[in-house]
């Protein structure tokens, strides 16, 4: 079984990284478009990022087909804040919630191109 996914598995991703202590970021993903917002706030201002990439993107939450959050070294409080997001947005609309690596607007953009990305711990299935 692969854990190397694209696009057309997951239309609609969103990705979040909370691991900079001092910057937060997330991406709406799909095969057209990315929408990528970080800004120089701490974790706990993540929602309201959401709010303003969703707006932007005239969309909501329940358009989203799969989250992921970036797993990599950094803030463990932002770490667990944005996990905590997460988890309950993929439990409130029964999506898939993953960890991927690397570095989120290269990977947001790399995943819009069609890019396979792996997935390295699946967190919750729907």
């Amino acid at each position: 079984m692969t854990n190397k996914y694209d696009i057309s598995d997951f239309p609609r991703i969103l990705l979040l990284d909370t691991n900079d202590p001092h910057s937060t970021s997330a991406a709406l993903v799909t095969a057209n478009t990315v929408i990528c917002k970080t800004e120089q706030k701490r974790a706990q201002e993540l929602l309201v990022l959401l709010e303003e990439i969703f707006k932007e993107a005239s969309s909501n939450l329940s358009s989203v087909s799969a989250i992921g959050v970036v797993g990599r070294d950094g803030s463990l409080t932002g770490q667990r804040i944005g996990i905590a997001v997460a988890n309950t947005l993929a439990w409130v609309i029964n999506v898939p919630l993953f960890t991927v690596s690397g570095e989120l607007s290269s990977l947001s953009q790399e995943i819009k191109n069609g890019k396979k990305f792996e997935i390295t711990k699946t967190l919750h299935a729907n």
